[in-house]
């Protein structure tokens, strides 16, 4: 058992070094002209949405991702931040009978809150729409989605007033609508 496990965590090993190996820059591809500076990546080029990058080894650096096409955020010397995907639609799920609030409520709980099926620290929403076989994912979606449908006024306007908020700190996500 020990024998396989430790194939099994070289095997992974080699495919991560693999993928760092792909996403390394290519020699001068990318470098500025010299004499310039090089500046860091402003607010709205440090995102990058959906990827494992919390998987990567340490060798992949934020420069080798700029490099790739990837964007990412990177604070100290390789403090990577990961911004996950935000899901609007799940398969098997109908929201056309949610208003406008409660559907806000919904997807910022649903993308907010993490799945406990031990999966890799996926939030429900990317749990259900990647893994269509979790049930544990589902089950919780199922009840995001029935607390939604009960949500009063006064909720609905809390959650609108916190989901335009939070659009504002982070364009990538569009403003609810009213």
């Amino acid at each position: 058992m020990k024998s396989r496990l430790k194939t099994v965590r070289t095997l992974a090993l080699t495919v991560f070094l693999g993928a760092a190996v792909c996403l390394a820059p290519v020699h001068g591809e990318g470098e500025k002209a010299s004499g310039e500076d090089k500046q860091p990546a402003d607010a709205e080029t440090s995102r990058i949405e959906g990827t494992d990058l919390f998987l990567a080894p340490a060798e992949v650096t934020a420069e080798a991702l700029r490099h790739s096409g990837r964007i990412v955020s990177q604070t100290g010397d390789l403090n990577i931040q990961v911004e996950n995907q935000f899901f609007d639609e799940f398969p098997g799920y109908d929201m056309d009978n949610l208003s406008d609030g409660q559907r806000d409520w919904l997807l910022k709980r649903a993308n907010g809150v993490y799945c406990t099926c031990g999966c890799r620290g996926d939030t429900v929403a990317r749990c259900v729409v990647l893994d269509p076989t979790c049930q544990t994912a589902r089950n919780m979606l199922d009840k995001i989605l029935a607390r939604a449908g009960q949500l009063s006024k006064e909720e609905l306007d809390a959650a609108r007033i916190a989901a335009k908020a939070s659009a504002a700190e982070n364009p990538a996500r569009p403003a609810p609508s009213n």
